[in-house]
């Protein structure tokens, strides 16, 4: 069974450090010595693949025996990477030939300007998603939230965003650890 993690949001030119926990379907974490690769790929909304890391190359293991491993992006790296939404996926595949889609999620990359307020009132993420979702009924991919305009390259993009705002509604952070569970290992 594949994880869906929680939106991670990071800022371009910066080190994005994401904490990986593999482990089965029964809780138990897999051995990543035994593990043949380790691959994890971020995809813009059309799946072109944006970035990637594998073991030995952005990938390290942390506590092998216990499932653990540290995926890194260097700023030289995340400087290119445009402010938008983006999907990733954690492959791993074992020495006898398993290969098991591990976790994916939402990615928000937005740069320093991006995340400085325009405005002194609150966030009413609610009402940002009533807006979101009100826009994507109409088949319009331009909404206004507050202060601001967000125009949306497809409706896979804005169903994206819908996702985001609900899991950050439902979670109220941006955990960046990923608890990886994976089919048929013990």
């Amino acid at each position: 069974m594949t994880a869906t993690h929680r939106k991670f949001t990071f800022i371009t030119g910066d080190t994005w450090p994401i904490d990986a926990t593999c482990s089965d379907v029964n809780n138990k974490p897999i051995d990543l010595a035994t593990a043949s690769t380790l691959q994890w790929t971020l995809m813009d909304q059309d799946g072109a693949v944006i970035a990637s890391a594998a073991l030995g190359s952005g990938i390290e293991l942390v506590v092998a025996a216990h499932g653990l491993a540290l995926i890194t992006l260097a700023p030289a790296t995340t400087i290119d990477i445009k402010p938008g939404f983006y999907q990733d996926v954690l492959k791993l595949t074992m020495s006898d030939g398993m290969v098991s889609t591990q976790a994916v999620g939402l990615i928000e990359v937005v740069n320093v300007t991006g995340i400085m307020p325009t405005t002194t009132a609150p966030v009413d993420l609610n009402a940002e998603l009533e807006s979101l979702k009100s826009a994507r009924r109409s088949g319009v991919l331009r909404t206004r939230f507050s202060d601001r305009e967000v125009q949306y390259k497809s409706d896979a993009e804005m169903r994206s965003a819908i996702a985001a705002l609900e899991n950050e509604i439902a979670g109220g952070s941006n955990n960046r650890v990923v608890n990886i569970r994976s089919k048929g290992w013990s």
